[in-house]
């Protein structure tokens, strides 16, 4: 799994966790939803500062510090631990 796909992954994850809606999330982060389907499935590489309105609009002000224990987790695991039943 790449590095944007584990980002990606995180991005998804928290969004699901937190129950935003993709359209929510768009217009909370201010973006289309093509893009977050891209940002979520990494097939885009982020420019920072969308990686900083993605982390604002999942509730992380202050950086992405969560996305990234989430990315980590997820590239020791495979997946996000509490998700897909393990």
């Amino acid at each position: 799994m790449t590095f944007s796909e584990q980002i990606g992954m995180a991005i998804r994850v928290q969004r699901k966790r937190q129950k935003i809606s993709q359209k929510d999330f768009c217009a909370r982060a201010g973006m289309g939803a093509q893009n977050l389907w891209y940002i979520e499935r990494g097939k885009t590489q982020m420019p920072i500062d969308t990686l900083e309105r993605v982390c604002k609009a999942l509730g992380h002000p202050d950086g992405a510090t969560g996305i990234f224990s989430l990315a980590c987790e997820i590239n020791m695991a495979g997946h996000p631990v509490g998700v897909y039943g393990h």
